[in-house]
């Protein structure tokens, strides 16, 4: 794993260190799976400006932040990410950055005091590593089993290309129905779940989540102990929810619904209140 830590380094640091390290044809030297974020998600870690909406970085940041691998991390070590303007860090016009870059990566975006179930209750960021890759953990008390939130693509787990993808990724300024709000909480609650996107249909919301499952399955089925599925949520409230396995590969299980309009598997579900 290739650890890159910020500290309180401004933009023109970056770029010296980018220039220098590319004059010397070091660039692998600039490749990355966790960065920890410059000066408390601040702009002036990308740009001497700061945006309306998101901070474009300079050419040699920029160039940086394109040196990370695939499911890289980001980590933003501060509070958490305000919805106004604020002259203080952290400033949402850099986070708004941070975030694409961890979306090109297929990879995560986090806020140390917002991780990993909200500002009221922050635990520490831990990343496991070993001779196969590295593991973000989160757990729910300190002490606790740590359950895999994400992987390095070297632990073999489900690459972007074996995934179905359905729809048009929201922007956080996007409005989304009360029910779909009520599935991200919940879904951020748990401790065995976690939202990876929210996509737009046509007449929909599409919840890509991320799951521990319990293994070993009874009888045998070739499930993996992280998958993915897709909930989706109507924008007509009489509909009832639909979920999807989101794996290409998943395997015929006795839960499966036949009723499907996407090639992705169906699942029969057990409605819960949420």
């Amino acid at each position: 794993m290739r650890f890159m830590l910020g500290a309180d380094a401004e933009w023109d640091t970056w770029v010296d260190i980018v220039a220098v390290t590319r004059w010397h044809y070091n660039d692998d030297r600039l490749k990355w799976d966790v960065l920890h974020i410059a000066h408390h998600c601040s702009y002036t870690g990308l740009s001497d400006g700061k945006g309306e909406e998101v901070t474009e970085p300079v050419y040699e940041v920029e160039y940086l932040f394109d040196q990370g691998n695939t499911r890289a991390i980001l980590i933003s070590p501060s509070q958490k990410i305000p919805a106004v303007d604020t002259d203080q860090p952290p400033h949402r016009q850099a986070a708004a950055f941070y975030r694409r870059v961890a979306t090109q990566k297929e990879g995560q975006f986090i806020v140390t005091m917002n991780w990993p179930f909200g500002a009221e209750r922050p635990i520490p960021v831990v990343i496991e590593t070993s001779e196969n890759g590295f593991t973000l953990k989160k757990s729910t008390t300190t002490g606790s089993a740590a359950i895999t939130s994400s992987s390095s693509p070297r632990f073999g787990k489900i690459a972007m290309t074996d995934i179905y993808q359905y729809g048009e990724l929201c922007d956080q300024a996007d409005p989304v129905p009360p029910l779909v709000q009520r599935y991200l909480e919940a879904i951020r609650r748990n401790p065995f779940t976690e939202t990876i996107g929210l996509f737009k249909l046509d007449e929909s919301f599409l919840l890509d989540v991320e799951f521990s499952v319990e293994t070993p399955q009874f009888p045998p089925v070739q499930i993996f102990d992280l998958e993915r599925i897709g909930i989706k949520i109507y924008r007509e409230i009489s509909r009832p929810v639909e979920v999807y396995a989101l794996r290409k590969e998943f395997p015929h299980i006795t839960s499966k619904s036949d009723a499907t309009e996407y090639p992705a598997t169906a699942l029969s579900i057990r409605r819960r209140p949420l």
